[in-house]
């Protein structure tokens, strides 16, 4: 999709989606809990960073591709340092042994 966006777009927004490999329990209790920076929302857009995820059991999941029908992560970009929020990841990828 992003020679698409490229196509369409000037810039990009600070908005993604993802999805793990792993089981509903590491990425509930373990990924989500052991994100010290970057916070768990119901709603994005805040200067800080924040992350949902849409379980399996989501009524979105059908509009998304088949690649995020076991669910996935919306997550919006804030204003923290990059440094900050790359090793925030690595942390809870690490706890979930994804790295």
């Amino acid at each position: 999709q992003h020679d698409i966006a490229c196509k369409q777009m000037t810039g990009f927004s600070g908005m993604i989606s993802f999805a793990l490999h792993t089981t509903e329990e590491k990425v509930n209790y373990t990924f989500l809990d052991n994100l010290s920076l970057i916070s768990h929302a119901v709603s994005l857009g805040d200067g800080e960073t924040l992350i949902v995820y849409n379980d399996k059991s989501s009524e979105k999941l059908p509009y998304y591709p088949t690649e995020f029908h076991n669910g996935f992560f919306r997550l919006s970009i804030g204003l923290e340092d990059a440094d900050d929020l790359i090793n925030d990841f690595n942390n809870a990828f690490i706890k979930c042994n994804l790295k």
